[in-house]
């Protein structure tokens, strides 16, 4: 069988690349380099992301990324950030190692004088042949071996059954070795196809020309360099674990998977900062945090998201004094749409406030710095409410004032209320008598509980309810209020506040409000459901939800209330259903419509679904959208991270702006006037 790769032609594209870069280049940047001009040369053999497996063999630990492979070839990129030594082993094949990255020392039993090998150089071991091999500070290598490529795996395999015992490292080798065999196969059968993206919910879809997965901010940028070589490309738009329910991700061009950006990158301890990759989930972030005795403020109920999602939307908790996850950032890393590295902090408000929720619109967050707050434990309630005495706001006024973090649910059919309360401790303060710690019993009871709750009994009673009894939500509401935690219990920050074990698929759509119209705001959600129920419709069959939090002071955040008066709290309130209920559609566009007027001025959240001619942010906020747009102007000028949304938005935008100045004349307040226009259902277009 002929080689796919020439091994002059590969020297000389290997050579072309680092030929890009300085000579004290960090190993990532060059190994991205590298990785990048393979794939530009050989785009339908080279694989487009690098998946890393730790290899120990003849006592020499190394890091493997395969880049090709078949029965009788296969290149990767190998090599170690810190010194180690080893052999070679003995192969039925020849290989070539081209150093793209610091320095190897080999010797063999021909030639036993050691040879040093640099950036830029070769070294070739013919069939048969083998070679004991030192590094002194660090080497990366481009490893081509063309010959019997089962029986060179025999090495690694026999090393690790008889030596390192590091099974788990020798499946990832294998399995991602065997991969690009199958893949190549199947692509030789099939042809090259399109990749899907689907998101959690499954209501947003994408088939878009790649989806890559960068392991560092080198990777991101090649990425980005590709797309401003190639329009197909475009647009670029990263996603974590695809929980939104908007269209802020699906495009036809590339999609980063930015899970693989896990790293931990440094804990400030003297300021309370942890410094994290976008693809760090949640609950290691808090886990992090609590282990200094901090916590992270506003943080959101699944705790399996990654951070970057949460830092792009502006998501959010409850708490009487926090505002939005991304309100508690204080630097900002991206990669622009320049390919260029951009860092915005509290030097600089302006773009700081505009990275904190970007829609990924500026560029590809590559890291971000977030200010920990100092923390106890948190005093834990489930107090039971009348659903009728929420439409007093008194009633809510008080609960949210006494509390450090309060979340109401209601069911709907059930007739109850569970309001979810968390007080932490002040230094000093002595836990109350006879409250237990939620420990690690309990948190497996409710693991246990929310999980067979909700997959086990929830998720097939909602299947029948979506499909055949939709006059059966009220068992579903019920189910959904017996999951809820009701024992009195002292927490830590990994448990308090907003937080689900388990969260079957629904729909929800959200609208933050001013907190002084949390009352009349409950009142229309729940009117409407009983109307609709009136009418044998069952449109909300898990809960009405509402937390609480400050507006905070990211551009595209919450808006003050009033003529630029920061108001005292934002209510967001929202209603989950399952994904088919009954007339749900006709539900949440009427409560929308009614939401957004001027009656409440409500603003749908960018994570979730509306479905508006225009989005009411651009009503009061044309202003930031000006300063957010002139940033666009500097990060992004080709647009590269434009999908159909930002798009729209920035069309929104322009609407917006066309139709107050026509109306500026008028007797009504112009803006009082769109939004009425936008609850009667009204169009611009």
């Amino acid at each position: 069988m002929a080689s796919v790769f020439d091994p002059a032609e590969l020297r000389r594209v290997i050579c072309a690349a680092l030929d890009t870069l300085p000579p004290d280049a960090p190993a990532e940047q060059v190994i991205a380099r590298v990785h990048s001009a393979l794939r530009a040369r050989w785009p339908d053999d080279i694989t487009p992301d690098l998946r890393w497996t730790r290899v120990s063999a003849a006592f020499g630990t190394q890091s493997v990324a395969p880049l090709f492979a078949s029965m009788t070839e296969y290149v990767c990129v190998t090599g170690t950030p810190f010194p180690t030594g080893g052999e070679s082993g003995r192969f039925l094949a020849t290989l070539e190692d081209h150093v793209i990255s610091g320095e190897i020392e080999t010797a063999s039993p021909q030639d036993p004088r050691p040879s040093r090998f640099s950036r830029g150089q070769t070294r070739t071991t013919l069939m048969g042949e083998g070679y004991a091999f030192a590094v002194r500070d660090h080497v990366w290598m481009i490893e081509h071996l063309h010959g019997a490529l089962p029986l060179a795996l025999l090495y690694p395999v026999w090393s690790t059954l008889f030596s390192t015992l590091d099974f788990p490292s020798l499946y990832h080798m294998l399995r991602n070795t065997t991969a690009l065999v199958l893949g190549r196969w199947w692509r030789a059968l099939w042809g090259v196809q399109r990749p899907t993206w689907r998101n959690w919910l499954g209501n947003q879809r994408a088939r878009p020309r790649a989806i890559r997965r960068p392991n560092n901010a080198y990777e991101v940028m090649e990425i980005i360099r590709e797309a401003r070589s190639d329009p197909s490309l475009r647009p670029v738009r990263p996603f974590g674990t695809s929980h939104s329910w908007s269209a802020l991700v699906p495009g036809d061009g590339t999609l980063i998977d930015m899970r693989g950006m896990t790293s931990v990158l440094g804990v400030d301890r003297a300021n309370r900062v942890l410094h994290l990759e976008p693809g760090v989930p949640l609950n290691v972030a808090l886990q992090l945090a609590w282990q200094e005795g901090w916590r992270i403020k506003s943080v959101t109920a699944i705790k399996t998201l990654t951070v970057g999602g949460m830092l792009a939307v502006g998501a959010h908790g409850t708490g009487k004094a926090a505002a939005s996850f991304s309100d508690e950032v204080i630097e900002i890393t991206l990669i622009d749409g320049e390919g260029q590295r951009r860092v915005f902090d509290t030097t600089d408000p302006v773009g700081l406030n505009a990275a904190r929720t970007a829609l990924g619109a500026l560029g590809v967050v590559v890291s971000f710095k977030i200010q920990c707050t100092p923390s106890g434990l948190f005093h834990y309630r489930c107090l039971e409410l009348d659903p009728r005495s929420l439409r007093d706001q008194a009633t809510i006024d008080r609960l949210a004032e006494q509390n450090d973090l309060i979340e109401i649910y209601v069911f709907p059919f059930v007739d109850r209320a569970l309001g979810m309360t968390w007080n932490e401790l002040k230094p000093g303060e002595p836990p109350p008598a006879g409250v237990p710690v939620y420990g690690p019993a309990q948190r497996l009871w409710g693991w246990l509980l929310q999980n067979i709750g909700q997959f086990v009994i929830g998720s097939p009673v909602a299947f029948v309810i979506d499909r055949l009894w939709p006059a059966g939500a009220p068992l579903l509401a019920r189910l959904s209020m017996m999951v809820v935690n009701r024992n009195e219990s002292l927490q830590t920050p990994l448990d308090a506040g907003h937080y689900l074990y388990a969260y079957h698929k629904v729909r929800d759509s959200g609208f933050g409000v001013p907190e002084r119209l949390t009352a009349d705001a409950f009142a229309a959600y729940m009117g409407l459901i009983q109307r609709e129920a009136d009418r044998g419709h069952y449109p909300i069959n898990i809960c009405v939800h509402m937390r609480f939090m400050q507006p905070g002071t990211a551009l595209l955040g919450y808006l003050p209330d009033g003529q630029g008066q920061r108001p005292p709290r934002v209510c967001q309130i929202e209603a989950a259903t399952t994904a088919g209920a009954d007339h749900s559609q006709a539900y949440y566009e009427e409560i929308e419509r009614l939401l957004v007027g001027p009656a409440f001025k409500g603003q749908p959240h960018w994570a979730k679904e509306w479905w508006l001619d225009v989005h009411p942010f651009f009503i009061e906020g044309s202003a930031r959208w000006a300063e957010f747009e002139a940033l666009r102007d500097q990060c992004d000028p080709q647009r590269i991270f434009d999908n159909d949304l930002l798009k729209r938005l920035l069309l929104d935008a322009k609407r917006v702006d066309q139709w107050l100045v026509e109306h500026q004349d008028g007797v009504v307040d112009p803006r009082e006037a769109l939004r009425q226009l936008l609850s009667e259902g009204g169009s611009l277009r």
